[in-house]
């Protein structure tokens, strides 16, 4: 008989996403989560919802502080998304944050950051959702740049912009 846990991973493997990183700040530097469930909710005010491991050193910082940062990466920032969802491994970000003049760390290079305040969360089984009021908006260097997608336990990339 098939577990329906592992029913669910593999169909939920066939969604694409855009990569993100949630990030916070633990103990005075930068540190970032790469999650896969993260989605506007509303234009007013403007509010994004991401979802983390409620166990996890980045989730008890947010709730703890009230604020966080969500880097939508880039197409060339799969190193850093590797690296933030190693489970166990530090995930400091001091090499790729700081730019930004926002509260929350946001990755520098990536297609958009936020700057969110918590105004809600909830527990559902071993994750919590984050409820962010967006404080700033952070837009990356390269206008246009394609985000890092994710399915089926790979990146893509999506072929260049041809001229309309």
């Amino acid at each position: 008989m098939e577990n329906p846990t592992d029913t669910f991973r593999a169909a939920m493997r066939r969604h694409v996403t855009g990569v993100t990183v949630v990030t916070t700040r633990l103990d005075g530097r930068a540190w970032g989560m790469t999650v896969s469930a993260f989605t506007s909710v509303c234009l007013e005010p403007p509010t994004v919802l991401a979802c983390l491991r409620r166990t996890t050193a980045a989730a008890e910082e947010i709730l703890r502080t009230g604020r966080f940062g969500v880097s939508l990466l880039a197409e060339d920032q799969d190193e850093i998304s590797r690296r933030c969802a190693a489970p166990g491994a530090p995930k400091f970000l001091d090499d790729v944050c700081g730019a930004a003049p926002t509260h929350s760390p946001v990755v520098d290079g990536a297609v958009v950051g936020f700057d969110c305040v918590l105004v809600r969360s909830a527990e559902l089984g071993d994750h919590v959702a984050l409820f962010g009021e967006v404080a700033a908006v952070v837009s990356g260097p390269t206008p246009g740049a394609h985000p890092l997608l994710y399915t089926d336990g790979d990146y893509l990339s999506l072929p260049p912009r041809t001229a309309a």
